[in-house]
């Protein structure tokens, strides 16, 4: 019995001693923009669905609720890309979180423009974004 339990002291302050030793992952300035933008979506969607007596957002358009949610949405993470091209210290690329921004703002939009120019214009956006991504990969 005394063994046993002086054994399980033994392995769990190994473990102690494990976890200790593991390296705390930094986190890069570009992850801190990913954080602030799905916040910054979540927030927006939060206040978008407010009831409309409460809400001055979906009052003064003619978005209904989620439409405006994904356009919000939409725009928040286009803004998020902006600042990792902007600033240095944010670079990475944004080539997958830009045609996401494009799918939220045609479903947030397809009320307003409707889905027969929405999908070929973001055809057409993805296109170019691929373009663009092989012609500044090889500078």
């Amino acid at each position: 019995m005394h063994r046993q339990l002086h054994d399980e002291g033994t392995k769990r302050k190994a473990d102690e001693d494990i976890v200790e030793m593991r390296p705390r992952r930094q986190r890069s300035p570009c992850d801190l923009v990913t954080m602030f933008t799905w916040a910054a979506v979540f927030i927006w969607a939060g206040l978008a669905l407010l009831p409309n007596k409460v809400n001055f957002i979906t009052a003064s358009t003619n978005l209904g609720p989620w439409s405006l949610v994904f356009v919000g949405a939409g725009v928040i993470v286009l803004l998020g890309i902006l600042i990792c091209l902007l600033w240095p210290e944010y670079a990475r690329p944004v080539g997958r979180r830009f045609i996401l921004a494009l799918i939220l703002l045609g479903i947030g939009l397809q009320g307003v423009v409707g889905w027969r120019v929405i999908w070929p214009a973001l055809l057409v956006a993805i296109g170019i974004s691929i373009l663009l991504r092989g012609v500044l990969s090889l500078r």
